[in-house]
């Protein structure tokens, strides 16, 4: 036998036909070597069918070969559920196409199975799964392993596989096989930037729509483009799978196909109750099910109670608890699910339980986890979710979609009939019947913050404005987040990345996080570790609990007044190394404590503090919090705060801004007419009517001043004054933020502007050279001469003069004193001179003909000029009486006397004095 073997010989033929081989070919060792087996018309590596070669062989040896008759091959995957039996024609699926959409309904098994078929069959370098969620992607993870395990013969084993999210790993690093996060995947797929290899990628529940999953398509179609070994699988139950294959179908060769997969085995009746409430439907099916009986020998004997939030769980429960008949209630479960909780108290809900077991969920359990004794499911058809409005967020009580009622309704029926009730959630919330609902709920990337995913972009080298997102986003939004995202310094004017951005997409944080761990790099390994703690615990939304009714006691682990994140150190630093239960009694989120530690580490390593984060922490010394505020406040110059008065405050660079409050959770109690935080809008209701507020949290007290130390990107220089000096002009210019005066002035040589020239002209004016004073001496002159003579005498204007002024100062000048030099050359070019205007001859004239004194009866009498009459300003009676007729000069002008304001002749002078006598 050779050591390849011929396709010919194994084409079509399943596995099992090696029982018609002779012993000899099993027990020849070039056989048994060879690198591959024809099983179908795949060409499998003979280490996948080696377990049944060494069967085979086996059997040779001891002699029984009618045992080679009954082997089968190995195949990975799960016989009992419904997406099996579409396993070959999957597989032949992802081999012939880069992109595949699987409409599998809910219990078809689809999120388990997938990865498993891919993994036995087709060879990929790197194979991943995507989850929306950490707790789903768990238990899927653990479920393949459980599966993978049972198959004794496959020699990969649970080996193949690991899981990992931001802040949990299991399973060795080189695991073939990945069940992540989708946020996580994101990263990975960011940092491939489109590298060869085969590649699947699995993306589960795609559905949901995060903006997670809205990045996850559009890398992956660009990947297409560049890789034609890269396979991406789109998967849910309630996807718009015609989307999404016309979506790819521009990147890949061949229509991508679209399969159909059954779901599960039983019966889903569904029925509204437009007239009841979920505590009234949720009591009368516990009644239902204990009375019955049914629970003893019914695998499903759990209620599960959809619910949109914490609060509505709590008070749903507490409700339910109180209407229970006693002796039920001893025969009742009830549990909470949401992901708030702690991972082992949430496996709760998956347990067995005898009697009737409640659970009272938000939509953490509609996708993914599988609950598989829940038979009847009530739903509130409420959900909470983050909605964005003129670019702030806030939680918001919503409608879900017919999909999302589709989704809840599949979780009941997994192993018996079931049935999905709809209802309301009280009296005062008005019932919205499914036929009325939205087919799919609102995409994230349109209702929710966009500023991570713009930059994420821009790190790989895109515009969010321009790639081929499948839902496209206003650009108005598109705007906001780059505007936000310049602001920070992480784009430039032409929204390219900066360096600041490049060192912020380094940490896997919201902008204003990644930007304040950025700042932190300018201070102490200590100072790093600081903050790798207070953005861990800003990251999953603080440390404490505020549920409904606890006495926050963790109020005593920190006196800080100024502000909410240092409280978040405080409360850090002090719980290091406590127990769970003495995180209870503390009134923390015990969720949140794990995560931001999981965070902590992780971000303490990329910012190098890797040695502080060994150590427990200490208090931070009064430099350390300056230090760790000018961080935050660098995080922050997107989001400052003045005060208005009386508990208000806007937004400092926005006119007819939303005036918001201090949230009520806050710890910052001294007062400042500068915060900087987050403004969030938060819904309530009021006898059933809406109502919203206004806040900042996670508040920080600050000054201009302290802000614009980190902020000069976005400090103005404003023009004070123009200043003369011995070299020319200088610009006295005062450093300005968000039109505050910082109190830092400094000067520059004035540019060329029209405000220049005006302060050149003017002082030029103010500080006249020689030529300017020649100018208006002729000026003087000819008003003189024009007083004089009889007749008009040609002007120099003030306005001529300040015409030739502004003529010699040209647009690009800085120097003043070269205006007199200018002017110096225009009355030389245009000869401007006494003479241009009056002749020598003519003032000679003008001069006779005007003298300065006359004699009139031996009199000698001074003469003025005004507007060419000769005036006598000084007499007295006695020469006036002396006189006996009017005055005339040689030209024949008469002169007059000046009396107060009027000119009169001698005649009428002298008639005057006399009347007065």
């Amino acid at each position: 036998m050779s050591r390849d073997l011929e396709k010919a010989n194994f084409e079509g033929k399943p596995l099992s036909s090696l029982r018609g081989l002779t012993p000899e070919f099993f027990l020849d060792a070039d056989a048994v070597d060879a690198q591959y087996i024809y099983e179908d018309v795949n060409i499998r590596p003979l280490t996948e069918i080696q377990p049944v070669i060494s069967l085979i062989k086996d059997s040779v040896h001891s002699h029984r070969l009618e045992d080679i008759s009954k082997v089968e091959s190995v195949r990975l995957g799960n016989e009992d559920l419904p997406i099996y039996k579409y396993r070959d024609g999957i597989v032949d699926a992802i081999r012939n196409n880069s992109y595949v959409g699987i409409r599998a309904e809910t219990g078809s098994g689809k999120s388990t199975q997938l990865m498993q078929y891919i993994l036995e069959n087709e060879g990929f370098e790197s194979i991943y799964l995507t989850q929306p969620r950490r707790s789903a992607a768990r238990n899927v993870y653990e479920r393949i392993c459980s599966e993978i395990d049972e198959k004794k013969q496959f020699s990969a084993s649970s080996e193949s596989i690991r899981f990992q999210n931001a802040g949990e790993k299991h399973g060795p690093d080189n695991a073939v096989a990945a069940v992540v996060t989708d946020g996580l995947q994101v990263a990975i797929e960011l940092s491939r930037k489109g590298k060869t290899g085969k590649v699947a990628l699995i993306i589960d529940e795609i559905h949901e729509w995060n903006a997670n999953i809205e990045m996850l398509i559009v890398l992956a179609k660009r990947l297409i483009k560049t890789n034609p070994d890269f396979r991406v699988i789109g998967s849910s139950a309630t996807m718009d799978a015609e989307g999404l294959a016309a979506y790819f179908a521009d990147v890949c060769d061949t229509k991508p196909p679209i399969i159909n997969v059954e779901g599960r085995n039983f019966n889903i009746t569904k029925t509204e109750e437009p007239d009841s409430t979920i505590v009234e439907q949720t009591v009368n099916e516990i009644e239902k099910m204990y009375l019955e009986n049914k629970y003893k020998d019914n695998p499903q004997n759990a209620i599960l109670v959809f619910l949109p939030g914490t609060r509505e769980i709590k008070d749903c429960l507490d409700q339910v608890a109180d209407l229970l008949n006693p002796d039920i209630a001893k025969a009742i479960t009830l549990l909470k699910l949401h992901a708030k909780m702690p991972v082992n108290e949430q496996q709760a809900a998956f347990k067995k339980y005898e009697g009737v077991k409640v659970i009272f969920s938000t939509n953490v359990a509609q996708t993914s986890l599988t609950i598989p004794d829940v038979g009847v499911v009530i739903d509130s058809g409420l959900e909470r979710r983050i909605e964005i409005k003129d670019g702030v967020q806030g939680l918001e009580r919503h409608p879900t979609s017919k999909a999302d009622c589709d989704q809840r309704a599949g979780r009941a029926g997994r192993v018996n009939d079931g049935r999905y009730i709809l209802t309301r959630l009280d009296e005062d919330t008005p019932h919205v019947s499914y036929i009325s609902r939205e087919a799919y709920g609102v995409p994230a990337i349109l209702r929710t913050d966009i500023v991570r995913n713009t930059l994420l972009f821009a790190g790989a080298g895109l515009d969010i404005a321009e790639i081929d997102l499948y839902h496209p986003i206003n650009v108005d939004r598109i705007i906001d987040s780059q505007s936000t995202l310049r602001m920070l310094g992480a784009l430039d004017e032409d929204n390219i990345i900066t360096n600041m951005g490049k060192k912020m997409n380094k940490y896997p944080l919201m902008p204003q996080s990644a930007r304040m761990m950025v700042e932190a790099s300018n201070y102490s390994e200590n100072t790093r570790a600081y903050m790798s703690a207070i953005v861990a615990a800003r990251e999953v939304g603080g440390l404490q609990s505020f549920i409904y009714g606890n006495e926050k006691r963790w109020k005593e682990l920190s006196e800080e007044t100024t502000s909410d994140l240092l409280t978040q150190l405080d409360i850090f630093i002090a719980i290091q190394g406590i127990t769970k239960d003495e995180l209870l009694k503390l009134d923390l989120d015990i969720n949140n404590v794990e995560r931001a530690n999981e965070h902590y580490f992780k971000i303490a390593k990329r910012s190098k503090a890797q040695k502080a984060s060994k150590e427990l922490l200490k208090s931070p010394t009064q430099e350390e919090k300056e230090n760790l505020k000018q961080c935050i406040y660098a995080g922050s110059v997107n989001s400052v705060y003045k005060s208005v008065g009386a508990g208000n405050y806007t937004k400092i660079d926005e006119t007819n801004s939303v005036i918001r409050q201090k949230s009520n959770r806050t710890t910052v109690t001294e007062s400042s007419d500068i915060i900087v935080g987050t403004a969030y809008r938060v819904e309530y209701y009021d006898g059933g009517e809406r109502k919203e507020k206004h806040i900042v949290q996670d508040i920080t007290t600050a000054t201009i001043q302290a802000i614009g130390r980190v902020a000069t990107h976005l400090s103005v220089w404003e023009s004070v004054d123009l200043v003369p000096r011995p070299n020319g002009f200088v610009e006295k210019r005062r450093l300005r933020l968000f039109g505050v005066d910082l109190g830092i002035e400094h000067t520059i040589p004035a540019q060329p502007s029209l405000k220049l020239r005006e302060k050149i002209i003017t002082h030029a004016i103010e500080n006249p050279g020689s030529h300017q004073v020649k100018l208006r001496n002729i000026k003087r002159q000819l008003e003189e001469l024009e007083h004089r003579a009889k007749g008009h005498v040609p002007q120099l204007t003030h306005n001529q003069i300040l015409a030739l002024v502004s003529e010699a100062t040209p647009d690009n000048i800085t120097d003043p004193s070269l205006v007199d030099n200018n002017l110096r050359i225009i009355m030389h070019a245009r000869g401007i001179s006494l003479d241009y205007f009056v002749d020598q001859e003519q003032r000679d004239l003008i001069i006779k003909n005007s003298p300065e004194s006359i004699d009139a009866n031996g009199i000698n009498i001074n003469l003025t000029y005004r507007k060419h009459k000769p005036l006598v300003r000084q007499f007295d009676a006695n020469m006036i009486a002396s006189l006996k007729e009017d005055l005339f000069l040689d030209d024949g002008r008469m002169i007059h006397f000046l009396d107060g304001n009027k000119h009169l002749t001698l005649i009428q002078l002298q008639s005057k004095l006399h009347q007065n006598i």
